[in-house]
């Protein structure tokens, strides 16, 4: 699932069951992982909306973070 939709996710597993966090690939050239940006929230804090949001703003990172790295 990860893979498929370019982001992870994981709930109530880290800790204790009130921690949550999303992240986001930064890839190079070739499509293949270097590194990665996360966040960790209170479970609760955030509707799926803002969750949604959050990956937006991180994919969007990512892919501006890449584009330093990679451009000639």
């Amino acid at each position: 699932d990860t893979f498929e939709s370019g982001y992870g996710i994981y709930s109530n597993v880290i800790l204790d069951r009130a921690m949550s966090g999303l992240g986001v690939p930064i890839i190079d050239l070739s499509g293949f992982p270097i590194a990665g940006i996360g966040t960790t929230f209170i479970s609760d804090w955030l509707s799926d909306q803002q969750k949604h949001d959050c990956v937006k703003l991180m994919r969007e990172t990512a892919m501006k973070i890449a584009q330093k790295l990679f451009e000639s």
